[in-house]
């Protein structure tokens, strides 16, 4: 339960984040798969999976409930980047079984 209302949080913080112009980019783009990478080896995959989805989430709800905007490219924001989480989670996943399994040999 913890880590799902972590996750949460997280995702919420993000999506506050993204409203920087600066930060949009990059932050929707390759944050989450270097998130994925670094979340590999500590947590299961839904867990970086749900802080995006959360985050894309907010992103929605702004665009829909206070921006007046279509909210279809802040939900399918919200599907590319968790995607972009889930690859990058499976390929650090992928290196760090073979690491463990030709340390085992």
């Amino acid at each position: 339960m913890q880590r799902l209302v972590g996750a949460v949080i997280a995702g919420q913080l993000v999506g506050l984040l993204a409203q920087v112009d600066l930060l949009f980019i990059p932050l929707v783009l390759v944050v989450p798969a270097v998130s994925g990478v670094l979340a590999a080896g500590w947590f299961p995959l839904w867990v970086p999976c749900l802080t995006w989805a959360s985050a894309g989430l907010h992103l929605t709800a702004l665009d829909w409930l206070v921006v007046r905007e279509d909210p279809a490219f802040p939900l399918a924001l919200t599907v590319v980047m968790t995607a972009l989480t889930a690859v990058g989670w499976w390929l650090a996943r992928l290196v760090l079984d073979q690491r463990s399994a030709s340390g085992a040999a």
